[in-house]
């Protein structure tokens, strides 16, 4: 019972973010769509909620949060019965959409037997979210002791404070409803991709690469799942929604949600920021999207600094970068981005984008994939011996800029068929 209860929580999510309903291009969107933009957008707004909690010194309680949570849901109902929905299109499955399922399944099958179960969801995103039910809030106390730096108390704590969200109704931590949140997740990734981009071949590329990396990296209920996800809404957002006032929020809300995972987060928001100057001179969305990012980072990196707990940030300053560092890291980077597939994954789309011709149409998307890179060999080139370091995370990293290689692909022959809610973003 507690892991069916824990589960039902994680369900609950797309229900509080209900008000992103209202914006245009999910209005346009068939439901599948649109509860799956409403589950990041959920999960942002419980975690504000609970983190407000904290800084207020309100203990989590469950008649508190049901009482701060119903009210948005219902001035959220209020806002979209004034929008309804412009799409009633309802779709029979076809042979992509069962091919997608097969992979979900498999992903399931895989997290919920520990094939594909991080390690660090019980170290430390476990842990945390265990540790911050029982003190009712996110404890600074225990951020701050030094026995806690196994903790990583520096990571942004967004991910276990939405793990605690699901112990708030159950008796006992439940580590299977949370390892059952990656196949959600991936399941969202395929409604957000396919609605936008009408591609049912491409969303299936999309889906099966992202669930073979999670299996080859042990990535189930770790951070990087939840973090493709807002990538992915924002990637989508800025490549296929021609609605610019939506572009911008559905942006600014995977923005948020990325920074609000990990460090990672951030450089992809600077990445997608960076992309829009270069390939759209779109400096306005570029602002909005990435003051988003910027606002979470920033308070988070405040508070880390105000209370003495940025480990990682003063590790940077210690380890600078270092330009002799890239060959090395480059080497390493390279065999670790092979998936065990001989790097299929990376020779598949860019042939496919070759062989459409369409570069331009792929150009903002493949401008925040070698950004992301960029961005990874940066932060390895530092000290003196990044092996360890890359063996152990680069495989996780190098999946934000696999995703957006994906979605090019899926942008370069977007002009070939008429997605159900726009076509793909024109230069």
């Amino acid at each position: 019972m507690t892991d069916i209860v824990a589960a039902i929580s994680f369900l609950l999510l797309p229900l509080f973010g209900v008000a992103v309903w209202g914006v245009d291009a999910a209005r346009r969107a068939p439901w599948t769509a649109r509860v799956a933009i409403s589950a990041p957008a959920g999960a942002l707004v419980v975690a504000a909620v609970m983190t407000a909690m904290s800084i207020a010194q309100l203990t989590w309680s469950r008649t508190a949060m049901i009482v701060a949570l119903s009210v948005i849901v219902i001035g959220s109902m209020a806002f979209v019965a004034k929008r309804p929905p412009l799409s009633t299109a309802r779709r029979a499955p076809d042979g992509w959409t069962m091919a997608v399922v097969i992979f979900v399944v498999l992903t399931a099958y895989g997290s919920l037997t520990a094939r594909e179960t991080s390690s660090d969801l019980f170290y430390f995103w476990g842990p945390k979210a265990v540790r911050f039910f029982r003190e009712g809030g996110i404890s600074l106390e225990f951020l701050r002791r030094p026995d806690s730096a196994p903790f990583h108390p520096d990571y942004p704590p967004f991910l276990s404070v939405i793990y605690a969200w699901s112990h708030t109704f159950t008796p006992q931590f439940s580590f299977s409803a949370v390892l059952l949140t990656t196949p959600l997740i991936l399941m969202a990734i395929a409604a957000i991709v396919h609605a936008y981009s009408g591609d049912g071949a491409g969303t299936l590329l999309v889906i099966a690469t992202l669930a073979h990396a999670i299996a080859i990296t042990w990535a189930a209920g770790a951070g990087e799942p939840p973090l493709l996800l807002f990538e992915t809404l924002t990637i989508v957002a800025i490549t296929f929604v021609n609605d610019s006032r939506s572009q911008a929020i559905l942006g600014a809300i995977g923005a948020a949600g990325a920074a609000a995972m990990k460090i990672e987060g951030t450089t992809f928001v600077i990445a997608v920021v960076i992309g829009l100057v270069l390939v759209r001179r779109d400096f306005r969305r570029a602002a909005l999207i990435g003051a988003a990012g910027a606002l979470v980072f920033g308070g988070w990196f405040l508070f880390t600094r105000m209370f003495g707990i940025s480990e990682t940030y003063a590790l940077l300053r210690q380890f600078p970068f270092r330009a002799a560092m890239v060959p090395r890291v480059l080497a390493l980077i390279v065999p670790a981005g092979s998936y065990e597939m001989g790097w299929l994954s990376w020779i598949v789309p860019l042939a496919l984008i070759a062989l459409s011709g369409q570069w331009r149409r792929a150009a903002l998307p493949l401008t925040i994939s070698l950004l992301t890179i960029c961005a990874a060999t940066f932060f390895y080139s530092r000290g003196n011996d990044p092996t360890w370091w890359i063996a152990t995370s680069a495989p996780r990293v190098l999946m934000t800029p696999l995703l957006a290689l994906d979605i090019a692909v899926l942008a370069a022959s977007g002009m070939k068929r008429a997605s159900p809610v726009t076509e793909a973003a024109r230069l």
